[in-house]
């Protein structure tokens, strides 16, 4: 070979890797000439070696419906192209083309996985094979004349790659198994490190590490601070059958107690000005938090930890408008976790409150806002009662309970000044603010706002500063000052697309919306108010869907189209009314009136005016009917759609059949 110029390929050198790199060390050495092309698992090592990953197939990027956008991708193209070879090819319908969809990232682009499905082809529906994939190793299986033992099954396959390494080697790897998603050295350290010498881990993590990506069984995801790792599943999923039911036990419980850590390390940092960079920290770690509470559950033992774990993400969950998720995980850690420390079950007790309130779940929001502020006045400590009272307020403020809500909210801002928490200040100002907005007093809930922001600008709360500016815009705008409304509505939209908020950014797209209609710009108006719609039902935000629906209504009635303004209307009212919100309702009442009074029914107009002034005029409870730590409940939210009920009846019954198309409000209230 030495006086020849050509290139030598060496095809799986991964099982004699190092008698391979002797090889090619040689010949390099004696023949220069020679370039070497050599596959394999593991790097060979060699001074001069340029290593190429291999990626996976790619996989479909576009609609899974969309065969065109499936078949782009490679996974797809290698199993349809495979299973035609056991069953006569022909067109796709939808369903079939989104399960070959399915099975393409379920298997990761892993050609010889994708081929293994695919001879499944012959005697199962495209459907079925997605349906057994959670069992991936039974169903992968191709016991073919003339094929490699290794390559006749999915677990031969992983049997034949763990069995080339070091005991070590094989000792982290099953270990990473106890991982969801990314993860990175430092969790491997506090999960995956023997405590003591000696027990199986004799090399560093990191050296361990380096091999099994060395090998190509650890992925490196891209990153630009701190590196990360993940398994493909298929490795996952052997590695977590190769660890005992007591090291699973074990490394979980590791999991879970290290990523409490992470969370409340991140805590304190959510509401300062390193706010987003915590955010997206636990961004990255969400499928492993997920993964810890998950855990924490299915041990008694453990749920202590889990209600710690969610007692630090909640403010997370909110700002991610992740509140569906929190609120299942709060309402079952709490019910499991009744011995817990009395300040820990408070703070889970008024988080849950929170994002039920911020759904519309006023049942649940009522009884963990109650028992917050009962769990409080018992601890004794005048901030966990001041943040208790804080919630309590924005639940009976929900209720319209504006005298009650305004006493909660004053007596939580003296516990937050007598304990010098300037960030509990600036959110008490803020809640008083929205308690005078409701009441129609513009001047005293702007200069509360105005003195909000102030402080959170001293704080360096960027996120929170935005949501004031949002306020002052909102209450410029009610004041006619579309002007200013616009200009601080849209610098709180900047605002909130940088900081990626999406319920910031459907409350700017609301009220620009609203603005715009005010002013003539009805199309602009329409995709604004559109957009906020679609992301307020996707997370689930029954207040706001209502208060949009209201907000299309008026737009459309500012254009003529009196047929939407109708629909929307009555949909707001239906809304309205399952949150038991009487002003709400009223409001509802009042547009279905001014568009009958257009359309010249004057009687129709007028007994819709008198519902609506009939709701608007049944006072609040007073404040002393809750008292207002007293633990009682006034105007249950059965009681207020009753009352509702009732009016909306008795206009009803005043109407004749072609006037009446209120809705029927007998249905269940939307539980959504």
């Amino acid at each position: 070979l030495a006086p020849r110029r050509l290139l030598l390929v060496l095809d799986n050198c991964e099982h004699l890797v190092a008698g391979c790199a002797h090889v090619v060390e040689a010949v390099l050495r004696r023949a220069p000439g020679i370039k070497v092309l050599a596959t394999s698992r593991e790097v060979l090592r060699l001074p001069g070696e340029v290593v190429y990953a291999v990626p996976p197939l790619s996989l479909p990027a576009g609609p899974d419906g969309d065969p065109a956008a499936v078949l782009a991708s490679e996974a797809a193209r290698l199993f349809l192209e495979r299973a035609g070879l056991v069953r006569p090819p022909r067109p796709l319908d939808p369903q079939e083309t989104r399960a070959v969809a399915t099975i393409a990232r379920r298997l990761e682009g892993i050609p010889l996985a994708i081929e293994l499905a695919a001879a499944r082809a012959r005697v199962l529906a495209l459907e079925q094979i997605v349906q057994r994939l959670d069992d991936r190793f039974r169903l992968l299986r191709r016991p073919a004349r003339g094929a490699v033992p290794r390559q006749q099954t999915l677990r031969a396959t992983m049997y034949w790659s763990y069995d080339l390494l070091l005991p070590e080697e094989q000792t982290l790897l099953a270990r990473l198994a106890v991982f969801a998603g990314t993860f990175d050295l430092e969790a491997i350290e506090a999960v995956c490190a023997d405590p003591q010498p000696g027990n199986g881990q004799g090399a560093g993590v990191l050296d361990l590490l380096t091999s099994l990506v060395d090998k190509s069984l650890v992925m490196v995801e891209p990153s630009t601070d701190v590196a990360r790792y993940r398994l493909l599943d298929t490795v996952c999923e052997y590695c977590r059958e190769r660890l005992a039911a007591s090291d699973l036990a074990l490394l979980q419980d590791r999991h879970l107690r290290h990523y409490t850590a992470v969370a409340e390390a991140a805590e304190p940092h959510l509401r300062g000005p390193a706010q987003q960079r915590w955010l997206l920290r636990l961004d990255r770690e969400h499928d492993n938090l997920r993964a810890a509470l998950g855990w924490s559950l299915r041990r008694p033992e453990a749920v202590g930890w889990g209600l710690r774990l969610a007692a630090a993400l909640w403010w997370s969950w909110y700002r991610r408008g992740h509140y569906s998720e929190g609120r299942r995980w709060l309402r079952a850690l709490l019910a499991g976790g009744a011995g817990a420390p009395a300040a820990l079950r408070l703070k889970a007790l008024y988080a849950a409150a929170y994002l039920a309130w911020r759904q519309g779940d006023m049942g649940e929001a009522e009884t963990y806002s109650l028992a917050s502020v009962g769990l409080a006045q018992e601890h004794g400590e005048p901030l966990p009662l001041a943040y208790a009272l804080l919630v309590r307020g924005i639940v009976v403020r929900a209720q319209r309970r504006l005298a009650l809500a305004r006493e909660l909210h004053e007596r939580s801002l003296a516990l937050f000044r007598q304990a010098g928490h300037l960030e509990g200040v600036a959110w008490a100002l803020r809640m008083l603010g929205i308690v005078e907005w409701h009441d129609g007093r513009m001047e005293p809930a702007r200069a509360r706002f105005a003195e909000a922001c102030a402080l959170l600008e001293q704080i360096g709360d960027g996120w929170a500063v935005t949501v004031c500016l949002s306020d002052l815009g909102h209450v410029a705008a009610h004041l006619g000052d579309d002007e200013t409304a616009e200009r601080l509505l849209r610098r709180a939209l900047d605002r909130y697309t940088t900081l990626e908020d999406e319920m910031g950014m459907a409350s700017a797209w609301e009220l620009l919306g609203e603005v715009a209609a005010r002013q003539g710009r009805f199309e602009e108006a329409d995709a604004l108010l559109d957009r906020s719609l679609h992301l307020y039902e996707k997370l689930g935000d029954r207040w706001d869907i209502a208060t949009v629906h209201a907000a299309i209504a008026e737009a459309a009635e500012r254009r003529g189209d009196v047929a939407r303004a109708r629909a929307e209307w009555t949909e707001a009212l239906r809304r309205w009314r399952d949150l038991a919100d009487r002003q709400g309702v009223a409001r509802s009442l009042e547009g279905l009136a001014r568009l009958a009074r257009a359309a010249g029914q004057a009687e129709r107009a007028s007994a819709l005016a008198r519902a609506a002034e009939a709701l608007r005029g049944r006072a609040e409870a007073p404040a002393s009917t809750e008292g207002p730590l007293s633990g009682t409940t006034a105007a249950a939210g059965g009681a207020v759609r009753a009352a509702i009920d009732e009016v909306v009846a008795a206009v009803q019954a005043d109407l004749v059949p072609a006037q009446n198309d209120l809705p029927t409000l007998t249905k269940k209230p939307d539980q959504r």
